[in-house]
C-alpha cells in the first residue's frame, strides 16, 4: 500500500487589486510551478491568495514573483 503526500496549504494576505492581477499572477506562478493549485479570494479584506501543494513550497520564491508583479504578499499565521 503507498501513501500519498500529504497536501498542504499556504495563504498569503495580498494587495491585488484586479483580477487582471490575479490573472497574471497564476499565470506566472503555474509556469514556475506546474503542480500547484491556486486560488484567490479578492472579495475577503485580505485579498487571500491560496496555493495548495504537496511538494515543499519555496516561499521567498513566490514573493518573488509576487514582487515583480509589484503585488505584496505575506504568508497568514496558522
Amino acid at each position: 500500500m503507498t501513501t500519498r503526500p500529504r497536501k498542504k496549504v499556504e495563504v498569503f494576505r495580498t494587495d491585488i487589486a484586479t483580477l487582471e492581477q490575479a490573472q497574471k499572477l497564476e499565470r506566472l506562478l503555474l509556469e514556475r510551478f506546474p503542480q500547484l493549485r491556486i486560488s484567490f479570494d479578492l472579495e475577503d479584506r485580505d485579498r487571500i491568495l491560496r496555493i495548495v501543494h504537496e511538494r515543499p513550497l519555496d516561499i521567498d520564491q513566490i514573493t518573488g514573483i509576487t514582487g515583480r508583479l509589484k503585488i505584496t504578499a505575506e504568508v497568514l499565521d496558522r
